[in-house]
């Protein structure tokens, strides 16, 4: 369990060095305190699957939603390097995911990958976050995905 709580606070030092500085970004403790939570939840879920892809599944969940398109490869070679081999299976949110899909079609929204997906990433950071901002572009699918 050190080894694991050393790469994850070395993962926030580097993501703090080396991302571009944007406003809604945090790598300090009250950050390392939700993914631990997040790992908590994980772990109790799912007993049998091992501590180091609890915890990169739980970094993933709490950060890849909210890097700007430039710093997401960064962050997953962060994290690549940190955690080599490890590899983590995407998130199956079956019923909730179909749900989504047909709440779209019913307000005529146009479905596609990236809204689905960015709509799921907003459910997964109101789950763990007492507060939730949505930053981007004009038209870029922010109220849609809330």
């Amino acid at each position: 369990a050190k080894s694991l709580a050393k790469k994850v606070f070395s993962c926030y030092s580097l993501c703090q060095m080396q991302l571009s500085k944007q406003f809604h970004y945090d790598f300090k403790l009250r950050a390392l305190v939700s993914i631990i939570r997040n790992a908590g939840k994980k772990r109790a879920m799912n007993p049998e699957m091992p501590e180091e892809e609890i915890m990169v599944q739980a970094c993933k969940d709490m950060n890849v939603g909210k890097m700007t398109a430039d710093d997401l490869p960064l962050f997953l070679a962060i994290m690549g390097d940190l955690f080599p081999g490890i590899e983590t299976p995407d998130t199956e949110y079956g019923v909730l995911k179909e749900l989504v899909i047909e709440d779209l079609k019913e307000h005529g929204k146009q479905v596609t990958d990236f809204i689905v997906t960015k709509t799921l990433q907003v459910y997964e950071t109101k789950t763990s976050r007492h507060s939730v901002m949505i930053v981007g572009q004009t038209q870029s699918g922010k109220t849609t995905a809330y």
